[in-house]
């Protein structure tokens, strides 16, 4: 009798340690879905308002720093970051490259592209000459 309630026991306490063990787990799990639901909720929000997401806005913000450190090596005695920036927003009708509407950010795109490619052909047209 001793070892049939000694064994109860065990399996009564090692249901209640699982029980713990699955209710820590739904609780971590609650946390992920719950932070996901913020951030989808705030991506949809985002493309509702036509706004950029925070990934389209950093690739522009990226691709203006390749064309700023570009002219940077051909005037180095000026931060050229502002006048990029200037001439996207006048290409795209915007003040801040953050404000870019998200209809317009294949147009901004392909506008920093081309001036990429033009300083790119631009330098490969001087080592071709040079050489």
């Amino acid at each position: 009798m001793a070892l049939v309630i000694a064994a109860t026991t065990r399996e009564m306490l090692a249901t209640k340690y699982l029980a713990q063990s699955n209710t820590e787990r739904l609780d971590r799990a609650a946390l992920v879905v719950q932070n996901l639901t913020r951030r989808v909720t705030a991506v949809e929000q985002q493309v509702r308002a036509g706004k950029l997401t925070e990934e389209q806005a950093a690739e522009i913000k990226r691709r203006v720093n390749l064309i700023a450190n570009e002219m940077s090596k051909h005037d180095p005695g000026k931060t050229h970051f502002q006048a990029v920036y200037t001439a996207l927003g006048d290409e795209v009708g915007v003040t801040s490259y953050k404000a870019i509407p998200l209809k317009a950010y294949k147009t901004a795109v392909s506008f920093l592209d081309n001036w990429l490619l033009a300083i790119y052909a631009k330098d490969a047209l001087k080592l071709y000459l040079q050489g």
